[in-house]
């Protein structure tokens, strides 16, 4: 029986074990989830205001759409669109909905996380902002990154945070993204790289260097060598040079950097077991780039 491809609950088979761990995780980092939004927002918003008629693109904006609601209440027109459905206010229409696009299990999923931890999130957003969230109007959509509903040269700016590394196709969507930007625009792009310590998304290496978990079940790099934790999302395991490759075919790098992690958990006989990896490989978290749109 085929499975339907949700690039948030990986492809079928999710323990109930699997989603009180992300349940427990979020818990814990609401307070620092609610501070990098607010903080992502803001450099968005610092970047458009140097711009004329600013329109934004937040790509793979979540079903909180916290960037969005935070990007809005501050005045910024921007857009947000998911793969699954956006639902940041719970309520059975659109449980329906997530049920209807991704099954039964998802649909509870989102329900439990609206019901047991997003008022604790937004309150958190709302306090650091310093501002009550504007939940009017909020423009939202469901949509595939890998074929885009909007017209070229829509969009002034767009902002992605680990998303690309739950796309099938990345040069596909890169070249859409290319094609709603206008020229002169940017991109800001973090994509969680796969070869990294936390990369397989086992929730026990989530923070390796900040709250390691020194007591875990799970093996260092295990997504690269037993795959004993498979993830509960779907990953592209590209490498760092697979996203460049696409990226510069489209645009022009104006920043590269990336945010390390584990190099003191790497010791000798994972380097030898992990011999098909470049040491960058094995230990750079994310890749953090702002793209420019030629023109």
């Amino acid at each position: 029986m085929a499975v339907k491809e949700t690039f948030t609950a990986g492809h079928g088979g999710s323990r109930v074990a699997s989603y009180l761990d992300i349940a427990r995780y979020h818990r814990r980092g609401s307070e620092r989830l609610a501070r990098e939004t607010v903080a992502r927002a803001r450099m968005v918003k610092e970047h458009t205001d140097r711009q004329s008629e600013p329109r934004v693109l937040d790509l793979g904006c979540g079903g909180r759409a916290g960037v969005v609601l935070t990007l809005h209440t501050l005045g910024v027109p921007v857009t947000g669109i998911d793969y699954d459905v956006i639902a940041p206010r719970p309520s059975v229409a659109s449980w329906l909905r997530v049920a209807r696009r991704n099954g039964i299990e998802r649909a509870a999923k989102t329900a439990g996380r609206q019901l047991l931890l997003d008022a604790s999130y937004y309150r958190s957003v709302q306090r650091i902002l310093g501002a009550r969230l504007r939940w009017d109007a909020l423009d939202v959509h469901t949509m595939d990154a890998r074929k885009l509903e909007f017209a070229e040269d829509t969009f002034s700016f767009v902002f992605s945070a680990a998303v690309f590394e739950h796309i099938a196709d990345v040069p596909r969507a890169t070249a859409e993204l290319a094609r709603v930007m206008r020229p002169g625009g940017y991109a800001y792009i973090l994509t969680h790289l796969f070869p990294s310590l936390s990369g397989g998304h086992a929730l026990d290496w989530a923070d390796p260097d900040e709250a390691p978990r020194m007591n875990t079940r799970v093996p260092p790099w295990d997504h690269l060598r037993q795959r004993l934790y498979p993830a509960h999302v779907y990953l592209n395991e590209c490498r760092a040079e697979d996203y460049m490759s696409a990226f510069q075919s489209h645009f022009t790098v104006a920043r590269e950097e990336y945010v390390t992690e584990g190099l003191n958990l790497l010791t000798p006989q994972l380097r030898s077991e992990l011999c098909d990896w470049t040491q960058d490989d094995l230990t750079r978290r994310f890749l953090v780039v702002l793209l420019k749109k030629p023109g």
